[in-house]
């Protein structure tokens, strides 16, 4: 059911803000805070907590966001429920080695000049 909702991006969408308003209550219930004093920890209003926990406001901004996942200490990927997979690239690329063996500090440090006697 899932893989079906993730291909359909206007589907993964609408699971994802119905998803991050439950994600969002469920938080805020677990830690026994009120409506009121929530929207205060994160720095909104009432009016807009209770729309972001009913999928009422379908593009909340990022600064709103920040502020939620911040307060509750995860990240923004936990509070929406994305799951990112750890990848690894398919081909490793390697730096060239003057790049590897190269003093970059040396080029942007001053020359000394040496004092003639």
């Amino acid at each position: 059911m899932i893989k079906e909702i993730f291909q359909n991006g206007a589907a993964r969408e609408e699971w994802i803000i119905k998803n991050f308003g439950l994600r969002l209550r469920y938080l805020r219930k677990r830690l026994r805070w009120s409506g009121s004093y929530a929207s205060h920890q994160f720095g909104i209003s009432c009016a807009l907590l209770y729309k972001l926990e009913n999928g009422a406001t379908k593009n909340p901004s990022f600064k709103t966001l920040l502020r939620v996942s911040d307060t509750f200490g995860i990240s923004l990927d936990d509070l929406v429920g994305r799951d990112v997979p750890n990848k690894k690239p398919e081909k490793e690329e390697k730096l060239p080695s003057y790049f590897l063996n190269h003093d970059f500090w040396a080029d942007s440090q001053p020359k000394e000049k040496k004092e003639e006697v």
